[in-house]
């Protein structure tokens, strides 16, 4: 698919399958465009060079979702070389607090509640006639971790 950039330019939107959990999702350009540099490296023939061309808000974090980095790629084709313009796609994918081992990501369930994932974040179900504070949930209720 080709789409006209904001600059004016026809670019061409690849999704190379640069993904990020939200545990190690980039907090600046410099992780998103390393993993681009190789992806783009790799499906790429005849390469000679490679800018990728960002903003600020390119890069929001953990929030999920996909973003797009503008790149300008240079190629030699039969002798030839040619100038292109390329939008990246890049993932930031929900973690799984109920299955992480990260320390920072692991819910806070406590063992005798069920650990719910939801997008961003998790909840905890208590067992019916059960109580407690956040590790062990609310009285026959649901307590939305990270959020409290």
């Amino acid at each position: 698919r080709v789409v006209r950039a904001e600059s004016g330019e026809d670019c061409k939107v690849m999704d190379l399958g640069v993904n990020f959990t939200q545990e190690e999702a980039p907090q600046d350009i410099s992780m998103v465009e390393a993993k681009i540099l190789d992806k783009v490296n790799e499906v790429i023939d005849n390469l000679l060079s490679v800018s990728i061309l960002y903003s600020g808000s390119d890069v929001k974090g953990k929030e999920i979702g996909s973003r797009e980095i503008k790149a300008l790629i240079e190629r030699k084709v039969d002798g030839v070389k040619l100038s292109e313009c390329l939008l990246v796609t890049y993932t930031v994918i929900d973690t799984d607090e109920c299955v992480s081992s990260h320390p920072d990501w692991r819910h806070r369930c406590h063992s005798s509640a069920s650990c719910v994932n939801t997008i961003g974040s998790y909840e905890c179900q208590c067992a019916e006639d059960t109580f407690g504070s956040l590790e062990s949930g609310p009285v026959n209720a649901v307590a939305k971790g990270l959020s409290l």
